[in-house]
């Protein structure tokens, strides 16, 4: 079976995890990103208004409802996870597996910091996704990291 490495980067509202960016990767070297708009009308709790000032500081003015140039509707995320299903699909922590096992759940998803015992770095390398925010809040740098870790394992 093929495998794909699925990275998520979003954040957990009072409605559920919100994914904002996602990036793959295939073990053949194939990489493919995407970033979500959020629900439309989504109606914000007073929490979820405080959790987006957050975001806004921390990802140079990203929040949950600004819109990135070339961004998929979030509608298109589930269509996007579904051709994945023929896939062995690894991910990183409990949030991402969390969410991946809820909309695929007939699909083999392993969360490779239980299985293999990774843990992100503290500082993870830049990485340009198309959207300036620090590493940390990076799909594609937690990607990448993976990349690394596996790689230099031999587990890919």
């Amino acid at each position: 079976m093929k495998t794909v490495f699925v990275s998520l980067e979003g954040v957990n509202l009072s409605l559920g995890y919100v994914v904002r960016e996602m990036s793959l990767y295939f073990p053949d070297d194939e990489e493919s990103r995407h970033y979500f708009f959020a629900p439309p009308k989504m109606n914000l709790s007073a929490a979820d208004r405080r959790t987006d000032k957050h975001m806004r500081l921390q990802l140079g003015g990203l929040g949950i409802m600004t819109s990135i140039p070339g961004a998929l509707d979030s509608d298109q995320l589930i269509p996007v996870l579904q051709t994945l299903t023929s896939y062995s699909i690894l991910c990183a922590g409990n949030v991402a597996y969390k969410f991946l096992s809820h909309i695929l759940p007939s699909t083999g998803i392993t969360d490779i910091q239980l299985t293999t015992g990774f843990k992100f770095p503290k500082e993870l390398p830049h990485s340009w996704c198309g959207t300036q925010h620090r590493a940390r809040f990076c799909s594609l740098a937690k990607l990448l990291e993976v990349k690394r870790y596996m790689e230099s394992n031999q587990l890919l």
